[in-house]
């Protein structure tokens, strides 16, 4: 939507020969903004079509932080800047187990006693001041923040609103090691800025024929026609409903 992308798959071949290296899949980090907006930015990468979180920017929040260097990409679980109301009852619920728990609301509805639960056993226990945010953290790398915008407690009603949350995965996704293979490919470069595979073999781009690149999620579609012609294939592997799209470039037409 906001036309965000890091992606880029390039290939030289001479006649129908990619010689070893010719073939070059590239990944840059770039910022995207969080739904709640005070809270800025976050550095994140595609890889493989799906968006991972790798950092933060400094910023108000935290120090500036990045697993990218050590090759840890984890997924963004939540983002979103919907209004919740919870109460002593009523938990935030949030994804792979963890719940927000409301342990005590300050009479004058200035501070809030937070209990964070994973599978019903406590993490976490925070008193956080209505207006601030609150953030979970797992090896000094933030996990969860959840941005208090009010609290009101009374005989007849204890609430506390909710207005930005965000979440990413406990463990990551995926663990990149610099000079590993996978597939056809193998990963040369990994950095704070981003990732680049290349070939590390020659390669016929035979009619009629699929080459592998990047395990099976990536590979390369030579068609059966008399001058080369190949495009890319992106194979989706888990269930649901996926959005896909995305301009294609070539040298002599934009599509």
């Amino acid at each position: 939507d906001e036309g965000l992308g890091s992606e880029n798959l390039s290939v030289n071949v001479e006649d129908r020969l990619a010689k070893e290296g010719h073939i070059i899949y590239k990944s840059d980090v770039f910022s995207s903004e969080f739904e709640y907006g005070s809270w800025g930015k976050y550095d994140s990468i595609a890889f493989l079509g799906k968006l991972y979180l790798v950092g933060y920017p400094e910023s108000p929040l935290t120090e500036e932080v990045s697993s990218m260097n050590r090759g840890q990409l984890r997924e963004i679980l939540l983002d979103t800047n919907e209004i919740n109301t919870i109460n002593y009852t009523k938990p935030l619920v949030l994804e792979d187990g963890y719940q927000l728990v409301i342990d005590e609301i300050s009479e004058s509805g200035d501070e809030v006693s937070i209990n964070l639960l994973k599978n019903g056993i406590i993490l976490d226990l925070k008193v956080v001041p209505t207006g601030d945010t609150y953030i979970f953290k797992r090896d000094d790398f933030p996990l969860i923040l959840v941005h208090i915008a009010s609290a009101m407690s009374g005989q007849n009603s204890n609430a506390v609103v909710v207005d930005g949350l965000f979440q990413a995965g406990e463990d990551p996704a995926i663990k990149l090691v610099e000079g590993e293979r996978l597939g056809n490919m193998e990963l040369t470069t990994l950095s704070g800025k981003g990732i680049e595979f290349r070939t590390y073999q020659d390669h016929n781009l035979t009619r009629n024929s699929i080459l592998p690149l990047i395990g099976p999620k990536l590979l390369l579609g030579v068609l059966d026609t008399p001058f080369l012609l190949y495009n890319p294939i992106g194979v989706i592997f888990e269930q649901g409903v996926h959005e896909i799209r995305g301009p294609v470039y070539i040298e002599s037409m934009n599509l």
